[in-house]
């Protein structure tokens, strides 16, 4: 990797390289410094789609997240291809209603399945912002037509279709159709399947006290497939959609903050658990969430200095108190160094700012800032003054660190993006979404933090 990096013009220590490598979403780890990237570890593994009887009525196989998580993430469902004896099946649309195509689209999480099915092309009419985010009863959706498999495979109601994943680069999938189990079959897959759903659940459970709540259900699901291949990625495997909907006994989709995460069934899920304490401080696990008001990101620099331009001011020490409200927080020798930070930076970014060109994304950023501050104080308070993270209240603090994430996440999008404007009414929505959750959390976290350093102290009577 070294190497490649040099190739490329980029000099690397091993040590840069190895965090690269560990905070790559393309990678899994191995042992003793090897790696291996989720194209070498998902290529050529077989999974199964079991499509329902309105599909096969319309000749068609919902993509939504029947690929989850053996294919590129970042690559949309109407981007896979999918083929059979060598010869592509053709993407078609087709309308179903919206709880169906919701179901479909689960594993991406509750909070996002709307948002992938307002990208799909085939709802390319749909301003789901105006009618915010509520799904109109029916929808279209692309999926790939079947009508081949139906002609010259004998496919049918009940029957599935065995995936196997070509081209991970590419998205390629092979689909070879598997005929329903006969009752007088004694071939032992109905068995084999039940087997494998009962192994699912345990390699879940297993990963939820090693791991607890990944980033998503997308990568839960990676982990275990990804450590359990042998036994998961075989010809008579079931699907995930079935197990979560007709098989899982102590596993079920459950709220993590404002987000759903695969947990077990009928529990809250932690922030704070056995998988982030170990040899850790309590609150490292949060802190992985956030920057401490001493390691802010180069672009939220960046982002205050333009918010110092769209006001119309040149002072640079008038950002200082827009960052860090509590001026407890900072001695004068950090200050100094900040506003050296802030005065090189802004000469820089002055020779190209134009103010007109970024009245509409100047609202959107200064909107973004004022929650940024807002949230980053508090995550600081939390992480500076409290310990035992466990006995805190830990939906609150989930949102928390989430609401912290997706700040963060849009002031980069507004940094990397020149043509925000073109999506600020929705942003400017989401904003204020999450203000009112950042209120609905802040008096229960703050109580608690006051409670913590309260608890910290103790009189001792008598004692001369």
């Amino acid at each position: 990797m070294v190497r490649i990096f040099i190739s490329l013009g980029v000099r690397a220590r091993p040590q840069e390289v190895r965090e690269f490598l560990e905070s790559s979403p393309y990678v899994f780890a191995l042992e003793k410094d090897m790696f291996i990237t989720r194209a070498g570890a998902f290529t050529g593994r077989l999974f199964s789609i079991k499509p329902t009887s309105k599909e096969i009525d319309r000749k068609i196989v919902i993509i939504g997240d029947r690929c989850v998580p053996f294919l590129n993430r970042e690559i949309a469902p109407c981007g896979i291809s999918f083929f059979c004896n060598g010869k592509r099946l053709q993407l078609k649309t087709a309308e179903f209603d919206s709880q169906t195509v919701l179901r479909f689209h689960s594993l991406f999480g509750e909070e996002y399945a709307p948002q992938y099915i307002a990208a799909d092309p085939a709802n390319g009419g749909i301003d789901f912002a105006s009618i915010e985010m509520e799904m109109p009863q029916k929808l279209r959706v692309t999926g790939f037509d079947i009508s081949p498999l139906l002609e010259q495979s004998g496919f049918e109601k009940g029957d599935r279709l065995v995936c196997c994943v070509t081209d991970w680069d590419r998205c390629c999938v092979n689909v070879m159709v598997q005929h329903e189990d006969s009752p007088f079959s004694d071939d032992g897959a109905s068995d084999d399947r039940i087997k494998w759903y009962a192994d699912l659940e345990k390699f879940l459970l297993e990963s939820f006290d090693r791991h607890g709540p990944l980033d998503s259900m997308e990568s839960q699901l990676e982990a275990v497939f990804f450590e359990h291949t042998d036994e998961l990625c075989v010809l008579n495997c079931g699907s995930i959609t079935e197990y979560i909907e007709r098989h899982a006994k102590n596993v079920a989709v459950e709220y993590f903050g404002v987000e759903t995460r695969l947990w077990r069934k009928g529990e809250d899920v932690p922030a704070v658990g056995p998988w982030n304490k170990g040899d850790f401080s309590d609150s490292q696990k949060f802190q992985s969430h956030r920057n401490s008001f001493w390691s802010t990101p180069d672009f939220i620099f960046d982002q205050y200095i333009l918010d110092m331009f769209f006001r119309r001011e040149k002072d640079c020490s008038l950002i200082i108190p827009r960052m860090y409200p509590s001026d407890k927080y900072l001695n004068e020798g950090y200050r100094e160094e900040l506003l050296l930070l802030l005065e090189s930076r802004s000469a820089i970014l002055a020779e190209e700012y134009n103010w007109f060109a970024d009245r509409t994304a100047g609202e959107l950023r200064q909107k973004a800032l004022e929650l940024y501050t807002r949230v980053s104080e508090l995550v600081f308070k939390i992480d500076s003054f409290v310990t035992g993270l466990e006995k805190f209240p830990q939906q609150e603090l989930v949102i928390l660190s989430q609401l912290y994430s997706h700040v963060t996440h849009l002031l980069q999008v507004i940094a990397d993006n020149p043509d925000i404007e073109n999506d600020v009414e929705d942003y400017l929505l989401s904003v204020d979404g999450m203000n009112w959750n950042f209120e609905e959390v802040r008096g229960v976290l703050e109580e608690a933090v006051e409670r913590s350093q309260h608890d910290g102290f103790k009189v001792i009577k008598g004692v001369k």
